[in-house]
């Protein structure tokens, strides 16, 4: 049942019909008091109604209150509407129900599942593009992504934390260093601890005035990720003829040089 016997509307296009339900003359964008039940069947007017089940009061657009009337005989609030034999899904077995259901289900992500070969070439061609900076990756550390020119090669690079930032400005600063990019190309296929296999592509590449060769990581804190990772790079880097190196926060803050970069990042 109606909740409320008064409503008021704004008079646009239906002027004429109101006239005939004896609300008089009315103006364009006039405002005036009627009885719901006076509303076209199509309006899209929202009033508020009470189930005749469970005495709930809710607002319903009046067209819909109109089909719901002609398909219960009765106002029903959301819930009472799909109780007993009104729920397309009553007195059924859920075994089928769930079945029917799944036939439509994609994975988590709403994406079709992918096959273990669609994954490995997926996951190859996104590592190549980020081991060729053609990819940019999200930063995590505190979420700072930032754009870096290099004062030593001309490169610009992103930096994905604010320590791969002062660690560039410390490799620009370093006269025993010729060359360092992050466009390496390097990417080192790893075994994760749930089985599966990735690639690893780590932040830079060093060339020293001397020849050698360093592969360096740079990470805010030691975690089992990283231990593995490590483990793979320093077998790739051994077969290469390179110096793996993975340098901490703590290690980039010994002499406190991190901290004096946050700050003076922050003011500028």
């Amino acid at each position: 049942m109606l909740a409320e016997d008064r409503i008021k509307i704004q008079c646009y296009s239906k002027i004429q019909y109101y006239k005939e339900k004896g609300y008089g003359e009315n103006k364009y964008d006039s405002v005036i008091e009627i009885s719901p039940n006076d509303l076209p069947r199509t309006s899209a007017k929202k009033v508020k109604v009470k189930c005749d089940e469970c005495g709930k009061v809710f607002e319903r657009i009046w067209q819909y209150r109109v089909k719901s009337l002609e398909r219960w005989g009765k106002d029903l609030c959301s819930s009472c509407a799909r109780k007993g034999d009104r729920n397309n899904s009553y007195n059924q077995d859920r075994k089928e129900l769930l079945e029917y259901a799944r036939s439509f289900q994609k994975h988590e992500c709403g994406v079709q599942k992918r096959t273990p070969e669609q994954k490995r070439k997926m996951s190859q061609a996104r590592s190549d593009g980020i081991a060729e900076g053609r990819i940019r990756i999200h930063s995590h550390n505190w979420g700072e992504k930032t754009l870096y020119q290099s004062t030593k090669t001309n490169e610009k690079h992103y930096a994905d934390s604010l320590l791969e930032r002062l660690r560039m400005i410390q490799l620009d600063s370093d006269n025993k260093v010729v060359y360092w990019t992050k466009k390496h190309k390097i990417k080192i296929l790893y075994k994760a601890k749930t089985g599966e296999f990735h690639y690893y592509i780590p932040d830079f590449k060093i060339i020293y005035s001397d020849g050698s060769v360093v592969i360096e990581e740079v990470k805010g804190r030691m975690t089992d990720d990283v231990k593995i990772k490590a483990k793979y790079a320093n077998v790739f880097c051994n077969n290469k003829g390179y110096v793996y190196r993975l340098i901490t926060q703590r290690e980039l803050n010994e002499n406190g040089e991190y901290r004096k970069f946050i700050r003076d990042f922050r003011k500028e």
